[in-house]
């Protein structure tokens, strides 16, 4: 389900796990205008969860292209699946695992304060004291610059409530 809000197109994940391929999607709409099912990202994780499974390595605790949801609770493994997606889907954005936030639009992984883990979509600066980011759970949401790496959902434009944590992986995009 998409949503516009402050001009931003801001997906609603389809189902409690499916935060990676939401974000995936967001991305996807933000460098080039591309507009696709989620079920579709979610057969990419599928199929790259497969490669990875048969290639003999470990996923993240569910059986590999099981459902092609992502939600990491271990580190970074759903991390390096969405960037697999990415190299393969769309090699243009030149994706890359990062340790700074350097350009966006960038996928984040949080690890929340509470257990659990979840995937944004970094936008940046819309203005020079705020960081701006796509969060397929809670909406648009932003952050004073000078928090980060720490994550606060309560400005969130879904209604979802507040979660915080604090960003540990990164992938940067140069689109």
């Amino acid at each position: 389900m998409w949503q516009v809000h402050h001009g931003y197109h801001v997906y609603k994940q389809q189902h409690g796990e499916s935060c990676g391929p939401s974000s995936v999607l967001m991305l996807m709409r933000l460098i080039d205008g591309t507009l696709t099912a989620e079920a579709m990202v979610r057969m990419w994780f599928m199929q790259a969860e497969a490669a990875e499974k048969k290639a003999g390595h470990a996923t993240y605790g569910t059986k590999a292209g099981e459902d092609g949801r992502i939600f990491d609770f271990s580190g970074g493994s759903g991390l390096d699946i969405i960037l697999k997606v990415l190299q393969r889907r769309r090699p243009t954005y030149k994706a890359k695992r990062a340790n700074a936030l350097t350009q966006s639009p960038a996928i984040l992984r949080v690890k929340w304060d509470n257990p659990g883990a979840h995937f944004v979509v970094c936008i940046g600066d819309r203005d020079p004291n705020r960081i701006w980011y796509l969060d397929p759970w809670y909406g648009m949401v932003n952050n004073p610059k000078g928090i980060f790496p720490l994550y606060d959902t309560s400005t969130g434009t879904f209604g979802a409530g507040a979660g915080t944590g604090r960003f540990t992986h990164i992938i940067n995009t140069k689109a």
